[in-house]
C-alpha cells in the first residue's frame, strides 16, 4: 500500500504489481475467484432450472391427473436454498453486495485501503464462524429426512453452509488482491464483472 495518500479509491486502477511475488499471489487469487464464480454460476443455473421444472411439473400433474405429487412440494425446499446460496456468492464475487461507500471512496487512499482490509478481515472471520456453525447444524440434521424423497434435510442447510465457506474464501482472495495490488478488491471485481459484459 505504498500509493500516495492524496489519491482516493475512486482513482484509476493501480498498475499490475511490479514484483513477481505480488503478481503470483494476485494471479492465484484471480484464478480461485474465476473457479468459484463459474462453478457457483453453473450450480445456480441448475438450481433455477430444477426449481422451474418442479413447479411446472407440479402444475401439469395437478391439471392432468386432478391431484398433485408429494415430491413436488418437497423439491423446492431442497433447491431454493441452493439458488439463494449461489446468489449470495455470485454477488460477492461481482462486488455487488450493498455497501455504504460514500465516505470510503472520498477518504485518502491509505485510509480507504485500510478500511477495505478491515472489512475483508471482518467478513472472513464472520463467515468462518458461520461455516463452523453450519457444519454443526448439518451434522444434527443429517439424520432427519423428507418424508417422500427420503433426502436428508441437511441437504438444504448444507447449501447455506457451503455459501458461507465460499464467502469466507472470497474474503480471503479479496485480502490477497488488496495487498498484492494496493487496490480495493470490490472495485477490482466490479471492473472484471463489467468487462465480462454481465452488467449490460
Amino acid at each position: 500500500m505504498s500509493a500516495g495518500s492524496t489519491t482516493t479509491l475512486s482513482s484509476p486502477a493501480v498498475p499490475i504489481p511490479a514484483t513477481a511475488g505480488a503478481r503470483a499471489f494476485l494471479s492465484l487469487a484471480c484464478g480461485v475467484d474465476r473457479v468459484v464464480f463459474w462453478g457457483v454460476g453453473a450450480a445456480g443455473v441448475v438450481s433455477l432450472i430444477g426449481l422451474f421444472a418442479t413447479i411446472i411439473g407440479g402444475v401439469a400433474l395437478r391439471y392432468l391427473t386432478d391431484h398433485g405429487a408429494g415430491w413436488v412440494n418437497e423439491l423446492p425446499f431442497l433447491l431454493f436454498p441452493w439458488l439463494c446460496a449461489c446468489a449470495f456468492v455470485l454477488a460477492a464475487q461481482a462486488g455487488a453486495h450493498i455497501l455504504v461507500e460514500f465516505l470510503h471512496i472520498l477518504a485518502p487512499r491509505r485510509i480507504g485501503l485500510a478500511a477495505a482490509a478491515l472489512v475483508q478481515l471482518m467478513a472472513l472471520g464472520l463467515f468462518c464462524w458461520l461455516t463452523s456453525v453450519g457444519i454443526s447444524v448439518v451434522a444434527i440434521t443429517a439424520t432427519e429426512f423428507y418424508p417422500i424423497l427420503r433426502i436428508p434435510t441437511a441437504w438444504a442447510y448444507g447449501a447455506l453452509t457451503l455459501a458461507c465457506a465460499l464467502l469466507a474464501l472470497t474474503s480471503l482472495t479479496g485480502l490477497i488482491r488488496l495487498f498484492a495490488s494496493a487496490q480495493d478488491p470490490v472495485f477490482q471485481r466490479r471492473a472484471e464483472f463489467s468487462a465480462k459484459g454481465f452488467d449490460q
